[in-house]
């Protein structure tokens, strides 16, 4: 494996999807041990799905507790019910909630059918802000460039909000055999991202490689959200050698 650094963000190259979830859940497991009372913030999909297993492993092998461990969901599906097989909520307490017994008032989470979803908004906002903030954020990028469900657009929202989604997001891995049409989510803003203290972001597949080559470029665009993380000071985006041909790799 080799680290990149350019100017911004750490770019650290793996040979395959399963080295590079491995050194991943390293870094995540290395906060746990420095702060045991850590609060972080998980993203769902098929990304970071062996990042959280290997996380899994790591916790039943008693390499470190999750006593003290706060959670947050990233963003959900918006009008589906929490416990349908398609929400990120479902998706979370399989990977991550209950495998590392993540205490239920440790948990901060959208509800996905709230009867005011701004007010729903605006509750996240306040739990994060009542538990410290987040100490570290594990991040995918959508294949339009989308940080959560913060869609490319003329503007982006700061805060936590309803989204409009993309066509290709309505398309998602995982809203496939949903009995409803999904056309908005919930999701932390902008703002709500850069605030974290470290941020990771998975990248894999050849699909993803325009998209860590636009993320290199240094160009900050409301069309492409994940460049924001340019202005993060504390950022390292995980890539397999297909997600990223043109950066070294160790031999």
């Amino acid at each position: 494996m080799a680290d990149s650094q350019i100017g911004g963000p750490t770019f650290r190259i793996a040979p395959d999807p399963e080295q590079a979830s491995r050194l991943a859940a390293t870094v995540v497991a290395g906060q746990i041990k420095r702060k045991p009372e850590s609060v972080l913030c998980f993203a769902s999909g098929s990304t970071p799905t062996r990042t959280y297993e290997v996380l899994a492993d790591m916790a039943a092998s008693e390499e470190f507790s999750t006593e003290l461990l706060s959670a947050v969901k990233l963003d959900e599906w918006l009008g589906l019910p929490l416990g349908d097989s398609h929400t990120c909520e479902n998706y979370l307490r399989r990977l991550v909630l209950n495998p590392l017994k993540v205490s239920p008032d440790r948990y901060i989470g959208f509800d996905s059918q709230p009867t005011d979803a701004n007010s729903e908004c605006q509750r996240i906002e306040r739990a994060v802000d009542d538990v410290g903030g987040i100490d570290l954020m594990i991040l995918g990028v959508g294949v339009n460039g989308h940080l959560g469900l913060n869609e490319p657009a003329g503007e982006l929202q700061l805060g936590c909000h309803v989204a409009d989604l993309a066509p290709t997001t309505r398309g998602h891995s995982m809203l496939k055999g949903a009995a409803k049409d999904v056309v908005q989510g919930l999701t932390m803003g902008i703002r709500n991202i850069l605030a974290a203290r470290q941020i990771i972001l998975l990248a894999f597949g050849e699909h993803k490689t325009a998209l860590v080559r636009d993320l290199q470029s240094r160009r900050v665009s409301t069309h492409f959200p994940a460049s924001f993380l340019w202005l993060h000071s504390d950022m390292t985006c995980f890539c397999d050698r297909d997600a990223a041909p043109d950066l070294p790799l160790a031999d």
